[in-house]
């Protein structure tokens, strides 16, 4: 996965800002600081630039609408980089040409500079067919004809796409990279530095295959770069409907292979065309670690691990095919909280069996160091020893009323507060801190981006932590002002901030995703099976993170120090958007189904407790947070009640 945050905006970097106008009369922020690479545009509010965005006619994807017309930013010189407002571009002077969305003083290998654009003259329907080196003697293929392989044609050769105009593949082309049949969905544009491999994007090309174009090829099978050298020069560019075969141009494919792309393969073993039939068509693009064999993507698995439903897993290890035998029959799904190991379901050191299920005796104050061995009132369980509380903390107890207070605008909410603490909340672009001793709200500075529905907020180093789908925002309550740093790429469909001891760590269908405020540096954990509308939240006193999709009855927890992702426990229904910890060995979690309802979980023993009902016509929660003091906070649809439940503490 690639991702940048940018975190070096934060507070606890020490950063200074300066201010100035560029030429296009847009507002520039300059990172002064110990970390002054960090760079942050914020379009100016009186510039008309993008006015025309949301003209009556759409721009075609790929494209945004800049000056009365439709541009494509990846590689247009005027409005380079140019965002869907069609603002936060450049426009390239000089030698400079735009390649993919960054004026650069020339075009990569493979690709030439025709008016200050970097195409390929193999595909390019503006200039067909036109010199590698000076862009002279291409023609313009006549409407309804697309560019393939330097020549003007009707139709798309078998295993090239129609995509704007021009005939594309899309397992290599850097622009449409992996895009279906109607040019949507894959990976889109490789960013700067990135290559089209199969349909994926990456960083280096693999062994045997050359960066050419934006994309990577190989100078044996590559009708465009047929024998060429490792700079890309040298080879021949196939004639239309020739192939390269062994690094040579011919008219057609050894059997069993047939052409698709221009280039020999073999439909039973070629992880692009996996099962294609000679059209090119009805084939599969196998996904990472999937290999095509017999005309079929399956797992590519390693010794020790049979391949289960698309996936490889270690029989030996993996806890919903324990046991099985390599055709994955005859396997077991062990039980919530067990593990499997050596092929048999049993709970997992330290966690011990004391009758009623898998318990971790080194949190459990029922069974603290043992089954049975219970702390008593006042006490903690850690390390396996009870010991007395060094201050106040909460127990896991609670009350038995709801408390409701009328908000204007509350839908995000913080979802821990360290004592004392105020509690920050959000709706849309509004923004405050509700006073938790004295009841009462302050508005802030408005946030930039919006609060919405099921978000979080996150205290660390002072200040009030968020990351959306695109930035990461962070709110300065001393001087009352938000910093917004992007993340370099788009996360998709983003669940909750929260923090454990020392990092932020967020969630995306198919990661969790941990920063370090004060390094910059970023990690990716995969999750067991893709999370829908992901909830995520941490407990410090198990050291665990726990995450769960919305929808879903399972909850599941991730030990970063052991790199071990295990099914937590089953909720008693679907979970909804309240999610939360109180950092005490408890989670409190909501239903989906029944939204006036919140559970209370406790992960060392595995139980589920229902608290009261919350009072009055909730039609839903968005999401929840816990004050270190003593208190449950929820926020409830449609975003304009807070409500209140007392938690016991000593």
């Amino acid at each position: 996965m690639r991702v940048s945050f940018a975190f070096a905006l934060l507070a606890l970097a020490g950063c200074t800002m300066e201010h100035r106008r560029d030429e296009d009369d847009a507002f520039v922020s300059i990172d002064t600081g110990p970390l002054a690479d960090t760079f942050v545009a914020v379009p100016d509010a009186t510039s008309d630039a993008g006015l025309d965005a949301n003209a009556d006619a759409p721009c075609p994807s790929g494209f945004v609408s800049c000056g009365g017309s439709c541009v494509r930013p990846a590689e247009d010189p005027t409005f380079c980089g140019a965002s869907a407002a069609c603002m936060g571009y450049d426009t390239c002077v000089g030698n400079e040409v735009c390649i993919f969305g960054r004026c650069e003083l020339a075009c990569d290998p493979g690709l030439t500079n025709c008016l200050g654009f970097c195409v390929n003259t193999q595909f390019d329907p503006t200039h067909c067919g036109a010199s590698y080196d000076t862009c002279s003697g291409g023609v313009a293929c006549a409407p309804g004809e697309y560019c393939a392989f330097g020549g003007c044609a009707s139709d798309c050769p078998p295993g090239l796409i129609q995509c704007f105009g021009r005939c594309l593949d899309p397992l290599s082309d850097r622009q449409y990279c992996g895009v279906r049949s109607d040019c949507t969905g894959g990976a889109g544009t490789c960013v700067a530095g990135e290559a089209c491999s199969g349909g994926r994007c990456v960083d280096t090309c693999p062994k045997g295959q050359l960066a050419c174009g934006g994309r990577c090829v190989d100078p044996l099978s590559d009708a465009v770069y047929c024998g060429a050298a490792s700079d890309c020069g040298g080879g021949e560019t196939c004639a239309f409907g020739q192939v390269c075969v062994g690094g040579t141009c011919a008219a057609s494919c050894p059997a069993p292979e047939i052409a698709c792309g221009a280039r020999c393969v073999d439909p039973e073993s070629d992880e692009g065309y996996c099962g294609a039939d000679t059209s090119c068509m009805g084939g599969a693009i196998c996904e990472s670690g999937a290999v095509c064999r017999e005309g079929r993507c399956v797992a590519d698995c390693a010794a020790g691990s049979i391949e289960c439903g698309g996936r490889c897993v270690d029989p030996r290890t993996d806890a919903t095919h324990c046991g099985a035998s390599s055709d994955c029959t005859g396997g077991v799904v062990c039980g919530a909280r067990e593990g499997c190991v050596d092929g048999v379901c049993g709970c997992v050191a330290p966690e011990r069996d004391c009758g009623s299920g898998c318990v971790d005796v080194r949190f459990d104050p029922t069974s603290c160091g043992g089954c049975g061995v219970a702390c008593d009132r006042g006490e903690v369980c850690a390390g396996g020893a009870c010991m007395p509380r060094s201050g106040p903390g909460l127990t896991g107890g609670f009350g038995t009323t709801w408390t409701s207070y009328a908000f204007r605008e509350v839908d995000c909410i913080q979802e821990f507060v360290p004592r004392p603490g105020d509690l920050f909340v959000g709706r849309g672009s509004s923004f405050g801190a509700w006073d938790i001793g004295a009841e009462t709200y302050r508005a802030a500075a408005d946030s930039p981006v919006a609060h919405t529905a099921g978000c979080s907020l996150a205290y660390f180093g002072g200040g009030i932590f968020r990351v959306t789908a695109r930035d990461v925002l962070f709110y300065e309550p001393p001087t009352d002002t938000w910093r917004t740093a992007p993340l370099g790429m788009d996360l998709g469909a983003v669940g909750m901030t929260i923090t454990d001891l020392d990092s932020l760590w967020s969630a995306t269908r198919d990661f969790l995703v941990r920063g370090s405020p004060a390094t910059s540096a970023v990690g990716t954990i995969a999750v067991d099976g893709p999370l829908t509308l992901p909830r995520i939240t941490f407990d410090d006193l198990t050291d665990r993170l726990y995450y769960a999709s919305q929808g879903s009855n399972e909850l599941r927890s991730y030990d970063a120090r052991r790199d071990r992702h295990r099914l937590e426990g089953t909720a008693p229904g679907p979970i909804g958007a309240a999610f939360c910890s109180d950092r005490a060995g408890h989670l409190y979690v909501g239903s989906q189904t029944s939204p006036a309802q919140i559970w209370q979980y406790t992960p060392a023993s595995g139980t589920w407790r229902a608290l009261p009902v919350l009072p009055g016509a909730v039609t839903g929660t968005t999401n929840c947070g816990v004050a270190e003091v003593g208190a449950l906070y929820v926020a409830a649809s449609p975003g304009t009640t807070l409500f209140r439940l007392p938690l016991d503490w000593i």
